[in-house]
């Protein structure tokens, strides 16, 4: 449900609102951890921005469960995983979207 707001809620809502930036623009990250899990589907992935060695890397925040809200506690950006991916390794580029902008 947090994703779904955060990636058709909120655009929605800043286009009532008036204004003409409402979608969520991408950044390109770094896996800190490799996610173990194939994805048959496109999935997002709860975590938060680390820059470390001038380069943004993105590092989970815990469980990644569908009904695990723990996870979006210090959570500011969601990792996308192509569907048909394997599980994804450590340093794999992915395309995340900052949360709260």
């Amino acid at each position: 449900a947090a994703i779904g707001l955060h990636m058709v809620g909120m655009p929605f809502v800043k286009k009532l609102a008036g204004r003409t930036d409402v979608q969520n623009e991408p950044v390109q990250v770094y896996l800190k951890e490799g996610f173990r899990k194939a994805s048959p589907q496109r999935r997002f992935v709860r975590g938060r921005l680390v820059l470390k060695d001038g380069r943004a890397w993105f590092s989970q925040t815990g469980r990644q469960g569908n009904g695990v809200v723990s996870s979006l506690v210090g959570c500011d950006m969601f990792a996308e995983i192509p569907a048909g991916s394997p599980p994804v390794e450590a340093g794999a580029l992915l395309r995340a979207y900052p949360v709260g902008r």
